[in-house]
């Protein structure tokens, strides 16, 4: 018996690749950092950067969760880096489309690790089930992830989505985003497109979410479904956003559509398991248009008498696209919400340029140096641009989150911080700094011999670096590359108490343009030796 499933196993997968090199489709294709020794790790994701590499994802089940050396069941990471269009994957396992990463079948194989989005779209990926009862015979699907445990999925953007089932096999539950979500965390996601699912087998009962089919111990914070739902039968267990959800928070998510869904008429279908089971689900500030799409009732059932549910409301859609309807309910359009009658028809939409956040100024004491810190947003920036008075104080994008600048007039100044990514700039966070007068006997009392950093930290040609000596006598200030040789002697000579800054143009010792790579700087000043890392890219 098992050879002959071995037979048809290899038959199947064989087919399948002649016919992606027949039909001219994208073959799975690793990601181009898989053999880095840390690849995969929170340090070093797999990078998912086109379709090949997605495909590969929905098929390489190992990389959906692994057994450390304690024996516990751990993910890898993913990190998007481009927009992927996946038109052609209705094309895909013979027109059953692209697969799903985790899935519960004969055995269990969920999707463990973390996936982030990174702000960037996958557009027209297709999901569907035609009447094949032994295909692919999992009890959990979506248009990306199938069934998830412990993992965290963030930033994923999913638009004009197809998931199209005609199956008379047992699902339990389907979502655009998840099918099965246990112990996941879900972070900045939506889903745009459409969800078609008739001839279920009558005796089976399952859950449909335009974001989530089932949610258990799991969370999802501002996140969205804006899209259509057609189903041919009415269950308890059909929501809007959410199909069952258990032990879960919920907070800050909407459904909006552009027509009313069929046989959809809660937000979420089913809160708890049963009265008798003690629950810790929390739901809050959850809002839907109720005009676009039909969906009149929060819930249809309420089996947690423990449940928190607070602000949730259905309002006209006219409310839905007025941006004082969630500020009044304490959702995020700073840092993460933006709202424009142009885009996402006039709904809010999470932002592709979040500004840093929580930006704050100091002045080193009885000095002129100011130093600026902030937090990442919650999307990975290529950098960041630093103004003073809307002067341009970094010659190119810096990575750190802290930047100093030193010998600033006094006064009171307003310092901007910029976030670049590839699809642009963020709007500022700004933070006002007052420089007042120090006198000599102050600053002279403070010194210490000590490096301030480098700026710009990547940098391309030249860094300018910043340091302080407490007593005036001999320094030697040498670069050195990765493998530990002198690059180039930029100090050697006496020099003065007091602060004071050197640049490097990324030549050595001969006047020649060194390569891209990691360096450091040493100072030696007296009995202090002090070194720091700086990055050349070119």
């Amino acid at each position: 018996m098992k050879s002959k499933l071995f037979v048809v196993l290899f038959f199947f997968i064989n087919m399948s690749f002649i016919c992606n090199l027949l039909y001219g489709q994208t073959l799975p294709e690793r990601p181009s950092n898989y053999y880095d020794q840390d690849a995969g790790s929170a340090e070093n994701p797999f990078l998912i950067a086109n379709l090949a590499n997605l495909r590969w994802l929905t098929t390489a089940d190992y990389y959906w969760g692994d057994v450390n050396q304690h024996g516990e069941r751990v993910g890898f990471h993913f990190l998007q880096t481009a927009d992927i269009d996946a038109e052609e994957s209705k094309e895909w396992n013979f027109g059953h489309g692209a697969g799903t990463i985790g899935y519960v079948s004969g055995v269990l194989m969920p999707f463990r690790g973390l996936y982030d989005g990174n702000g960037f779209i996958i557009s027209n990926l297709y999901q569907g089930y035609l009447e094949m009862e032994t295909y692919l015979n999992s009890y959990s699907t979506s248009a990306l992830f199938g069934y998830t445990v412990g993992a965290v999925i963030k930033n994923v953007r999913l638009e004009n989505i197809v998931i199209n089932i005609v199956a008379d096999r047992p699902i339990n539950a389907f979502g655009g985003l998840i099918g099965l979500a246990g112990n996941t965390s879900v972070f900045n996601c939506y889903v745009t497109g459409n969800i078609f699912i008739t001839k279920m087998i009558p005796a089976y009962s399952f859950s449909l979410g335009g974001l989530v089919g089932v949610l258990s111990n799991s969370t999802i914070e501002n996140s969205y479904f804006n899209g259509n739902i057609v189903i041919d039968a009415v269950e308890t267990t059909y929501g809007a956003l959410i199909g069952a959800a258990f032990n879960s928070i919920i907070d800050n998510c909407y459904v909006a559509s552009s027509q009313p869904f069929e046989n959809i008429n809660a937000l979420i279908g089913r809160i708890g398991v049963n009265p008798n089971t003690q629950n810790f689900t929390s739901i809050k500030n959850i809002l839907w248009d109720k005009e676009a799409t039909g969906v009149l009732k929060f819930a249809n059932e309420v089996l947690d008498d423990d449940a928190t549910l607070e602000n949730n409301y259905g309002l006209t859609t006219s409310e839905m696209k007025t941006k004082s309807t969630y500020v009044n309910n304490s959702w995020d359009f700073v840092n993460i919400w933006q709202i424009d009658s142009d885009i996402n028809n006039g709904y809010p939409f999470i932002q592709s340029a979040p500004p840093p956040k929580d930006l704050k100024g100091t002045i080193e004491k009885n000095t002129y140096t100011v130093i600026l810190e902030w937090e990442k947003p919650f999307l990975f920036p290529a950098g960041y641009n630093v103004y003073r008075d809307e002067k341009l104080l970094t010659t190119m994008p810096i990575e750190e989150t802290i930047f100093f600048e030193y010998e600033v007039p006094v006064g009171e100044h307003i310092y901007s911080v910029y976030a670049v990514y590839s699809s642009g700039i963020s709007n500022p966070t700004s933070v006002i700094v007052k420089v007042d007068p120090v006198s000599e006997v102050d600053k002279v009392d403070l010194l210490r011999t000590e490096i301030i950093g480098n700026f710009p930290n990547p940098f391309n040609p030249e860094t300018t670096i910043l340091f302080s000596l407490e007593k005036t006598g001999i320094v030697i200030f040498e670069v050195f590359n990765i493998r530990g040789q002198k690059v180039k002697t930029l100090i050697n000579e006496s020099m003065n108490a007091g602060h004071h800054q050197v640049i490097w143009n990324g030549t050595d010792d001969f006047g020649r343009n060194v390569s891209s790579g990691i360096y450091f700087y040493r100072i030696n000043a007296g009995s202090e030796s002090l070194t720091r890392r700086m990055l050349l890219l070119k």
